[in-house]
């Protein structure tokens, strides 16, 4: 099936071809997520034939690797979580103290200690700095509704 992802066609396997038709009736498929991965990082997709031509050691230590890697997703969505509680109280006190939603000062202090992190990490640090605005942006937004939308 062919679709158009990031404005270049795409050939997924049928199935996805779900995912395809949710993301191809979205308002534009240049906003959230999808919008910001750039085209060159579109990988080519494995079709199922092909993932069934593994040997059985290569499809385990496959399946070993992915079972760690959604045990690290589910670590990070918690993580993340928490994360909110605690922006949500940060939240709060800035609405009753009458303090913007937003820290530019330690936000830029946050990026530099973070990409200097990250290059010890050997992990890129542009890839660390847009993570690291995607969750302000959102914790920001969550400041603001909490002070136009105080609860009662």
């Amino acid at each position: 099936m062919r679709w158009t992802f990031a404005r270049r066609p795409l050939d997924l396997p049928d199935s996805l071809s779900a995912l395809a038709i949710s993301l191809e009736t979205a308002d534009s498929l240049d906003s959230g997520f999808l919008g910001m991965l750039p085209a060159s990082d579109i990988r080519r997709w494995r079709t199922k034939p092909e993932l069934e031509q593994m040997d059985d050691v290569t499809a385990a230590q496959l399946k070993a690797h992915r079972d760690s890697i959604d045990n690290f997703d589910r670590a990070i969505l918690h993580i993340l979580a928490e994360r909110f509680k605690v922006t949500g109280r940060v939240g709060v006190l800035k609405r009753d103290a009458q303090l913007p939603p937003a820290d530019l000062e330690r936000e830029q202090s946050q990026i530099v200690h973070l990409r200097s992190l990250a290059e010890s990490l050997k992990m890129n640090p542009d890839f660390i700095e847009r993570i690291y605005w995607l969750i302000i942006e959102e914790v920001t937004q969550n400041h603001i509704r909490l002070r136009e939308n105080p609860p009662a």
